[in-house]
């Protein structure tokens, strides 16, 4: 077997902006593919074939990120015959939506307000892989976080850290290496410093 090009994800030329999650239909185009019996990423993880369009081009669905190795090779086997091929591939940028806690316990918003140290909150978007992402609240990174076991690249639980003021930012570093910096996603912690009771509760 042998790969020309694999092709998909956010842009159809190349494999930018993947999904940590996977899911996506990627196309594989060659020579001699008709008979491919397995597809795997560079950390053994196999991907599912999902259709033979002909005997030089197939499709198959991304496997999830594990945040073991970048996922830069995918390697197809036919039989005791295979190739390795380097693609190139980045995955997309973590993303907050929303959180939750503190004050506003029950509800997803994109600021919490009278937090404190040791309290945990839940975060939530999306790419935020498999495991062992970093959170900075402001300046001080959190010591304990927790990704979903249901939804782990969508949801994390974060213990915070000591801190005071209000609007303190939340910097996401993804196992991947990329990363989110929220502008519009805060929280305050108490009592809040502000003379301004409104700014303190709403931002």
């Amino acid at each position: 077997p042998h790969i020309t090009s694999i092709t998909g994800c956010s842009n159809l030329t190349n494999l930018q902006n993947c999904h940590t999650k996977g899911g996506q239909t990627l196309t594989v185009i060659g020579n001699n593919l008709d008979l491919i019996t397995s597809v795997e990423l560079n950390d053994g993880i196999k991907c599912k074939i999902i259709s033979y369009i002909n005997k030089d081009t197939f499709t198959f669905q991304l496997a999830a990120f594990d945040n073991i190795n970048i996922q830069n090779e995918i390697s197809i086997y036919q039989g005791d015959l295979f190739m390795t091929y380097n693609t190139g591939m980045t995955y997309s940028a973590p993303n907050i939506t929303m959180i939750k806690g503190c004050d506003n316990n029950d509800e997803y918003s994109k600021s919490i307000y009278n937090c404190e140290s040791n309290m945990i909150i839940t975060i939530i978007g999306e790419n935020f892989g498999k495991s062992d992402s970093i959170i900075f609240i402001g300046s001080k990174q959190s010591q304990n976080v927790t990704h979903s076991k249901d939804n782990p690249h969508s949801k994390i639980y974060v213990t915070l850290p000591d801190g005071n003021g209000d609007d303190k930012s939340i910097l996401m570093i993804q196992a991947a290496g990329q990363t989110y910096l929220s502008n519009d996603i805060a929280l305050s912690y108490k009592p809040c410093p502000s003379s301004d009771i409104i700014k303190c509760r709403l931002f």
